[in-house]
């Protein structure tokens, strides 16, 4: 190859690993360019990760402190609950026993105002505590089975009175088909239609009249649901009112307030509670026309037999039932159930139109009439009936808001109380054509009144721990209108020493106390004295909610009173409380220890006045020497133990009461080497009460 050859080939060379070099340069950077992206991409990516990281960490914070709100507004609701219901339970306590002594008229006007005021206030507490707990989301519900029936006549008992003094007309039925027992929380099921009801009356004039329909139903799904309809004939509202019905503490207007009162929360927590069962709450109305609200609720049939089967039965069928009322609604409800039981009912609302179809000859097998109507009373037409048919030919029932007697001479073979309840209208039109005779009209109890021979018919030592001395001062006066002598312990500490002292069958243990609480005096005193030893423990408190009751539970209460404790309710706890079958302590002879020779020689050291003033100072210091003991024993501390034990042990040899004595010198000993002996403790402690007691009443001799 010659040398130009060489050359072009060294050229074209040069110029390829130029051009390679100038590409590898062009790749360098375009390496570059992309590590430069990647860093600006990492950067960024970086920067969004610490954004999301704070981000995150700002979340936190703010669940933690809305966390820490919700704890703070939780426990703030709660010492406001108990710090109002401690002075409610005084005044609803101590106005429900004036209720039950003999008052003039004027005095029990003005003491059930003041009686009244205090429940109305404490539904307005509630309403806010509920709705607190709904905000929180720690309502909770049952799934147990739910009487239907059962649960809607207990919402219209709650109503009856109110009711009956407005003159309204309240009722309910219960269609075809919808289910006897379903699966639900009866307590919020009441709970909603108790609102209702009580919005239905509240807000119907007087003589109008409000109704419960139930039904079954199904949801957009299929499933099955429950719709309770509650309407009444009352002031309506108009689309504005509609809107913002349910919204809380929202009520129609500033008049509305003021006339009726309210919070505007119970809507608003029933529409929830209604989600929370699974359905929903609304309403329709017109003004001046009456509303009309309708609850669903999801509605599993539960297995559960009814107690009546109010149906088609023999003794009934094709009996003929003539119905005189002036209330359409109770027509209604009439013509309803005994169609039901395949009776043939005739309504009219006229007394006269009922003469005339008896005196031209129609036939009835009993006749359904209301007492108060206008132009001629239930009574009155009774009688103009008897000139027609005899009161074997034709059985009459009574229908009256009231308790009145109407049972004379024989013209009314049966009565009843409204509103009506079909399983009791059932027994009653039964019981006319059987041999069975017809069951008198009940009474009406006196809410107020209180059982006042419990004590001699239920005998039972009773202790109360309670540290307000007003709830102190109510359940004294209460129990002794019920017949029983209670004693008292200011605090936890006391409670558990006075309950081993002392053969009690029920300790009524309130649970917060000073020094120590109910709940740690109750978990104390179960281990002390296990059952069936263990008098009986009812827990009482101002908390309402399930939290409270499962302390109480889980502390090992057997009972529980929400405050402000009813009367009727304390009543109750007692009579499901057995005497314990146990004799009380036997007593120890302290008084045989006594020496009155030491008496005689503090009286010649210190004359009779210090003497005196010496027994009553320890007699004083008693209390404060029990609680000490409560606390030392709770907190298992031996050297507290051991200087009370000292302590016990001076004064009962200077009382010259050697017995005693050498027991605490026993009980100090072991207390010394870091032992416990409670009973040990318990017993010297009520040798030494017995002893200041004898050796007091001795000085003052």
């Amino acid at each position: 190859m010659d040398s130009d050859e060489k050359d072009r080939r060294i050229a074209d060379l040069e110029a390829e690993l130029a051009a390679y070099n100038d590409a590898l340069r062009e790749q360098a950077g375009q390496i570059h360019t992309l590590q430069e992206r990647a860093r600006r991409s990492s950067a960024t990516v970086a920067g969004l990760v610490q954004q999301i990281e704070a981000l995150a960490e700002d979340l936190a914070a703010a669940r933690d402190a809305a966390e820490a709100g919700a704890r703070a507004k939780a426990s703030s609701l709660a010492n406001m609950s108990h710090e109002i219901r401690t002075p409610m339970n005084a005044i609803i306590g101590m106005t429900g026993i004036l209720l039950d002594m003999t008052l003039t008229s004027e005095q029990r006007d003005c003491v059930l105002t003041v009686h009244n005021s205090g429940e109305h206030l404490l539904s307005v507490i509630n309403d806010i505590l509920d709705f607190s707990k709904i905000e929180a989301g720690k309502a909770t519900l049952e799934r147990r089975p739910l009487p239907v029936r059962e649960c809607v006549e207990g919402a219209i008992d709650l109503l009856a009175s109110p009711a009956a003094r407005k003159d309204l007309e309240l009722g309910y039925i219960v269609q075809d088909g919808a289910p006897e027992c379903v699966l639900g929380d009866a307590g919020r099921l009441r709970q909603v239609l108790v609102n209702l009801l009580s919005n239905a009356v509240k807000f119907t004039p007087e003589h109008g009249q409000v109704m419960v329909l139930v039904a079954a139903k199904t949801d957009a799904d299929g499933q099955p649901t429950l719709e309770f309809q509650v309407q009444d004939t009352g002031i309506g509202m108009s689309a504005e009112v509609l809107a913002k019905l349910f919204q809380p503490f929202t009520q129609a207007d500033v008049s509305t307030t003021r006339q009726y009162g309210g919070t505007g929360l119970g809507l608003s927590i029933s529409k929830r509670l209604a989600g929370l069962m699974g359905g929903d709450l609304s309403a329709r109305s017109t003004p001046g026309a009456g509303s009309t609200f309708v609850l669903t609720i999801h509605a599993e049939p539960a297995a559960a037999p009814p107690k009546i089967h109010l149906s088609r039965v023999p003794q009934l069928a094709g009996r003929r039932a003539l119905i005189v009322d002036d209330v359409e609604l109770n027509r209604r409800i009439l013509l309803h159930y005994t169609g039901t039981w395949g009776m043939v009912p005739h309504a009219t609302e006229s007394p006269l139109e009922a003469l005339a179809m008896v005196a031209r000859g129609d036939r009835f097998d009993v006749a359904l009439l209301d007492f108060h109507m206008p132009h001629m009373d239930g009574l009155t037409l009774a009688r103009e009936l008897r000139k027609h048919r005899g009161p074997e030919e034709l059985p009459i029932v009574v229908l009256s808001s009231a308790a009145v007697d109407v049972h004379e001479d024989g013209v009314v073979s049966s009565s009843m109380l409204k509103p009506i309840k079909p399983a009791r209208l059932f027994e009653t039109i039964s019981r006319l054509f059987t041999d069975e005779p017809a069951a008198q009209a009940p009474r009406v109890p006196d809410q107020f009144a209180l059982p006042h021979t419990l004590g001699a018919e239920h005998p039972l030592r009773i202790l109360i721990a309670e540290d307000n001395p007003m709830n102190r001062k109510v359940a004294q006066l209460l129990l002794r209108r019920m017949g029983y002598e209670p004693d008292f312990a200011v605090n936890g500490a006391e409670a558990v020493a006075a309950a081993l002292r002392g053969a009690y069958d029920v300790v009524f243990m309130d649970v917060q106390m000073p020094e120590m609480d109910g709940l740690e005096a109750t978990r104390e005193l179960c281990r002390l004295c296990p059952a069936p030893a263990r008098p009986r423990i009812v827990g009482m408190t101002a908390g309402t909610s399930d939290e409270d009751r499962r302390a109480c539970t889980l502390a090992g209460m057997d009972d529980y009173l929400p405050k402000p404790v009813r009367p009727d309710d304390v009543a109750a706890a007692l009579r499901r409380i057995p005497p314990l079958s146990r004799p009380a302590a036997p007593p120890t002879r302290p008084a045989d220890d006594f020496d009155p020779n030491c008496l005689a020689e503090l009286v010649a050291l210190h004359d009779e006045a210090g003497a005196a003033e010496i027994v009553a100072a320890m007699a004083d210091d008693l209390a404060q020497q029990q609680a000490a003991l409560g606390a030392a024993l709770a907190a298992s501390e031996p050297k507290a133990l051991r200087r009370i034990a000292h302590t016990v042990k001076s004064n009962a040899l200077l009382l010259g009461a050697a017995d005693l004595g050498e027991h605490c010198a026993r009980l100090e000993s072991l207390a010394a080497a870091g032992g416990l002996d409670p009973v040990a403790a318990h017993e010297m402690m009520r040798r030494y009460d017995v002893l200041v007691q004898v050796v007091r009443r001795a000085a003052e001799a």
